[in-house]
C-alpha cells in the first residue's frame, strides 16, 4: 500500500509490486509463497476497487509510511503512519491499514483495539500541525467498504496527550500488567512477558 499511488498498469502492476515486495523480504519462491502473493494482491485489488479507497485517493498532501517524532514532556516518541493526508474537507486524516480477517459482525470490536494507536498518531500530527481537529480512519483490507472514521478535536488531542504521558510514566516505572495469555506470535514464548 506504500507504493499504491505510484502503480500504473492496473492489476498486473499490483501483482508485480507484491512479488517485488516479497522478493525484497527474501521470501523463497515456493508454491505457498506464490499463493501468499496472490492472496495479498487480491486484498490490495479489493481495496483499490472500493468506494472508500476512491474517497481516500482524492486526498491531498499525501504522505505514506510517514515517520513522525515529537517530544512529550521529557520523553521522545516516534511513530510511522501508513498514510497521512488532507481529506475533501481539508482535515488531516491518519489512515491505518489492517489485514485482520474479519466479518461485518466483528469489525467494530476489532477496530476498538486499534483506535488507541490512531489516537497516538493523531496526537503526533496535532503537535506538528496544530489543526482544529484530525480524522482517524481504519481500513481493513478484508472489508474495505466499511468507513471506520472518528474525528478528534484539539481539546481531545490534549487529553490524549496527557493520557499518553501517564502511560509512558507507568511503563518507565515498570508499572504495567502483562497480558494473562502470551500474545499471538510472542517472541518470549512459551511463557510470554509475565514477570
Amino acid at each position: 500500500m506504500e507504493q499504491v499511488d505510484r502503480l500504473v498498469g492496473g492489476e498486473a502492476s499490483v501483482d508485480a509490486a507484491v512479488r517485488a515486495a516479497m522478493t525484497h523480504e527474501l521470501l523463497p519462491r515456493t508454491d505457498s509463497a506464490e499463493r501468499l502473493a496472490a492472496d495479498v494482491a487480491s486484498l490490495v485489488k479489493n481495496v483499490l476497487a472500493s468506494p472508500v479507497w476512491k474517497e481516500i485517493a482524492r486526498g491531498t498532501d499525501v504522505k505514506t509510511e510517514y515517520s513522525i517524532s515529537a517530544t512529550l514532556g521529557i520523553d521522545y516518541v516516534t511513530g510511522t503512519l501508513d498514510r497521512l493526508f488532507r481529506d475533501a474537507d481539508g482535515l488531516w486524516t491518519v489512515l491505518d491499514y489492517k489485514t485482520d480477517a474479519l466479518t461485518p459482525a466483528t469489525v467494530n470490536a476489532r477496530a476498538e483495539v486499534y483506535w488507541p494507536q490512531l489516537r497516538f498518531y493523531a496526537v503526533m500530527v496535532g503537535r506538528l500541525h496544530r489543526p482544529p481537529s484530525i480524522k482517524m480512519r481504519i481500513l481493513f483490507a478484508s472489508l474495505p467498504d466499511l468507513p471506520l472514521v472518528k474525528e478528534i478535536s484539539a481539546a481531545e488531542l490534549l487529553n490524549a496527550e496527557a493520557e499518553i504521558g501517564i502511560v509512558i510514566g507507568r511503563i518507565k516505572a515498570g508499572e504495567f500488567a502483562p497480558p494473562q495469555q502470551p500474545c499471538r506470535d510472542c517472541p518470549f514464548l512459551p511463557n510470554g512477558c509475565k514477570k
